[in-house]
């Protein structure tokens, strides 16, 4: 008789069968040493896990205070008004921070390029989405483990209970439901589906070396430090790993992220979505979508039946493209035998850096420059340049008395020590990078679509709002120390001041504009978490 799948195993250790199933799995465990073990081994994780997200029966429930309703019409049009300022100067964010060249790839405050791209990208995932997969399991389990991971972050600086939260994260992906059938592998070492074995429905698999040689008919679902797909998957493949290495037939969308992702032979019937440092097309593989790329070098030789986005420091393209090319990118070489049917649009700081071999292009070559020298420095000291910075001051000082109004915790936030600093920055960097990155994954099918339009524009509205939470601070702490604290208005008022002088600094500026931003970005993830949890506790 053979044993019972691990699914039963995690229910009978959770005591969701009913009395018959839960007698049968009984009579088979005490004749099976190998269930036996798999059993002690589930209850001892779910023993874990319980203690790790156990709330301590001791915390603190803060008293419930009714707070007095300000007239809904004033609220609203507070509002609009803020939307309406900080519209003014939403488009000027893109100047006012430049990374070095060779991370300029990885610069979110390129937005003049970047938004275009993102939403061009969305529009085309919104029409063609519904053929891009036929299941959103792997959406589902994606997207709670990276959220999840950015929630141990959180937890960690509060609690340290990253570790736990991560354990939770893994186990929603595993017990997460789907309307077609489920397997779950997974190993401390190999897990391998040899050739010649077909699993028809679903796998999800976790181990150190994952190896797929046989035919998986649903999706499949991976994760581990070497990942090698070699045989067919005729659903979607999302997977990560340090290596990931596809010789293997696709027959939907692949969402990698991992060290370096190679495709090796084979085809992906859809569309392939990388995030890597290294990622190789080699000439014997084929992708008949498009193909979208977030890299630090991207070599792309073997044929795409549609259109390249590559985000990288350093693009190759040797391979034949049935579309556009549009390179973000420090350099991009376009050489023989390449054959591009459409136009290559090359966004570079430097001419030089574009290099296009005759007759490899059907259409146009077109090279749009980010100047080297940002606006607000080629204009500095002009009546034009005040009067903008003059505006842009307005709308931020405008934005955040409603914001402080509104949202009074704001006006309470503080960095006592240098290390709530640092990790303040930090969170703040995290948010910067994976916010872009979840909204992408997110977006892969319809129905993540909308969460990721709303996620992307709350990212904006945070980092626009993150120096002005800085400036609020500075000037809240310059009032304190001098034993006369002031109104936010006025404390919100000297700090955008200081913060406008620090900011236009030459040379030194774009550093402290930066690091003021990742420190107000996180400051404002941080508080609306521990919003988030007190209102949990108030629930509970």
């Amino acid at each position: 008789m053979s044993c019972p799948l691990e699914l039963e195993w995690s229910m009978y250790v959770d005591e969701a069968l009913d009395a018959a199933e839960t007698a049968r799995l009984a009579a088979h465990l005490a004749s099976c040493a190998a269930c036996s073990a798999r059993v002690d081994a589930l209850r001892e994780e779910t023993r874990a896990l319980r203690a790790a997200l156990a709330v301590p029966d001791d915390v603190p429930i803060p008293a419930f205070r009714a707070t007095a309703r300000r007239p809904a019409p004033l609220g609203a049009a507070a509002v609009l008004i803020a939307l309406a300022s900080s519209s003014i100067v939403l488009a000027e964010l893109a100047g006012t921070l430049r990374w070095p060249e060779s991370l300029a790839w990885l610069n979110p405050f390129t937005l003049s390029d970047l938004i275009d791209v993102l939403f061009a990208t969305l529009i085309f995932i919104a029409t063609e989405g519904k053929s891009m997969l036929t299941s959103t399991i792997e959406t589902m389990g994606t997207a709670v483990v990276v959220a999840l991971l950015v929630t141990a972050a959180l937890a960690a600086v509060r609690r340290g209970g990253g570790a736990a939260v991560f354990s939770g994260a893994l186990a929603a992906l595993l017990f997460s439901t789907s309307g077609q059938a489920l397997e779950i592998r997974r190993s401390e070492g190999l897990v391998s589906v040899p050739a010649g074995e077909t699993i028809d429905d679903t796998l999800i698999a976790f181990g150190q070396d994952i190896e797929i040689a046989g035919t998986i008919t649903g999706d499949l679902i991976v994760f581990g430090q070497r990942v090698a797909i070699r045989g067919s998957v005729e659903g979607q493949l999302v997977t990560g790993a340090r290596t990931i290495e596809i010789e293997g037939e696709i027959g939907g969308s692949v969402l990698s992220a991992a060290e370096t992702v190679t495709v090796r032979r084979g085809t992906i019937a859809r569309n392939l979505f990388g995030f890597a440092r290294e990622i190789t097309i080699d000439r014997e593989a084929g992708i008949d979508g498009n193909g979208v790329v977030f890299a630090s070098t991207a070599s792309v030789a073997g044929p795409i039946g549609k259109d390249v986005h590559a985000f990288a420091g350093d693009v190759d393209a040797t391979g034949r493209i049935g579309g556009d090319l549009v390179a973000h990118a420090g350099t991009l070489r376009v050489r023989d035998p390449a054959r591009i049917d459409g136009n290559v649009i090359a966004h570079v700081s430097d001419e030089t850096a574009v290099r296009v071999s005759p007759g490899t292009v059907v259409g146009d070559v077109e090279t749009r420059l980010r100047d080297e020298i940002g606006p607000g420095e080629r204009e500095r000291g002009t009546g034009a340049f005040l009067a903008g910075q003059a505006v842009r001051f307005g709308a931020a000082f405008i934005t955040g008395l409603i914001l402080l109004w509104l949202v009074p915790p704001f006006a309470r936030m503080s960095l006592d020590t240098v290390g709530e600093a640092v990790t303040s920055a930090g969170v703040g960097l995290v948010a910067l990078v994976a916010v872009p990155i979840i909204a992408s994954m997110t977006a892969i099918t319809l129905i993540g679509l909308p969460v990721a339009i709303l996620a992307m524009l709350a990212w904006l509205a945070a980092l626009y709002l993150a120096k002005i939470v800085v400036a609020h601070f500075v000037g809240k702490t310059i009032f304190d120390r001098t034993g006369r604290p002031a109104h936010f208005a006025l404390a919100l008022l000297v700090g955008l001041l200081l913060v406008f002088v620090a900011i236009n600094i030459p040379l030194i500026g774009v550093l402290l504009n930066f690091v003021l931003t990742i420190t107000g970005l996180g400051m404002v993830v941080i508080l609306i978490w521990g919003l988030f949890q007190d209102r949990a506790l108030l629930e509970h």
